[in-house]
């Protein structure tokens, strides 16, 4: 069985590792350009592109799915787009996702969600290598919290899968995933009516605030919980 800290397989390499994160580099700066011009050309519906981008970024593919809707952008841009931005996520911090936390604790909160994202891993990498790749799509697609793309890369890295084998399934349940949020918000969308235009973007925004003010209490908690360090005996005889 491999371990997080084992030598990498030839396909996660630090050689390999870094040209997949130049490629994922200039793919981003591309497709920046496509997004700008997209944004001058035709402002109606692209003007908001950029805060599709921010809300992808720090909420996820959902938000960022809810959000496209809201400003009206076309359904097969939205699959497109979403699907490219997660990819291009993954590609950028691949070098960092396959190495380990320890390469990326110099940024603490990037060194957190990578290390989240390992946790999750290595918590599904039993089950999910007896099924090979064809898991990996399975685990990337479901929306169930601890997986989706960067989760599942860490999972294809642990299981000494070759990074292209690891990155077409994430790529193909995330393509998966994107399209049936697309849909089901349209539809919520399409429910409620035009006052719910929205409607998405807000339970959205008041799930993840309510998920990040439970992780706060139960750290919180945590620390309450610990018991307080005795002090030495010399210290209070001097």
């Amino acid at each position: 069985m491999a371990d997080s800290t084992a030598p990498f397989h030839r396909h996660h390499s630090k050689e390999y590792a870094g040209k997949v994160g130049r490629i994922g580099w200039v793919s981003v700066g591309i497709w920046a350009l496509v997004l700008l011009a997209l944004s001058v050309l035709r402002p109606r519906p692209f003007a908001g592109i950029w805060l599709v981008v921010v809300q992808q970024l720090l909420g996820g593919r959902a938000l960022g799915i809810a959000t496209a809707l809201s400003l009206e952008i076309p359904k097969p841009f939205i699959i497109l787009h979403c699907t490219l931005m997660d990819m291009l996520l993954i590609m950028v911090l691949y070098p960092l996702l396959v190495s380990g936390v320890r390469h990326g604790s110099r940024f603490r909160l990037l060194g957190k969600m990578i290390e989240g994202a390992r946790k999750g891993a290595r918590r599904y990498k039993k089950r999910l290598q007896r099924f090979g790749p064809a898991g990996l799509v399975v685990f990337v697609f479901a929306p169930v919290w601890g997986t989706g793309p960067m989760a599942g890369t860490v999972v294809g890295s642990l299981a000494e899968w070759s990074a292209w084998s690891t990155l077409s399934a994430v790529a193909l349940g995330d393509l998966g995933a994107v399209t049936c949020w697309t849909f089901f918000f349209s539809y919520v969308q399409h429910f409620a009516g035009s006052y719910g235009r929205w409607l998405p973007v807000f339970l959205l925004v008041i799930l993840l605030v309510a998920f990040l003010l439970s992780r706060v209490w139960r750290a919180r908690s945590r620390k309450k919980g610990e018991p307080k360090p005795h002090p030495e005996p010399d210290s209070l005889h001097p």
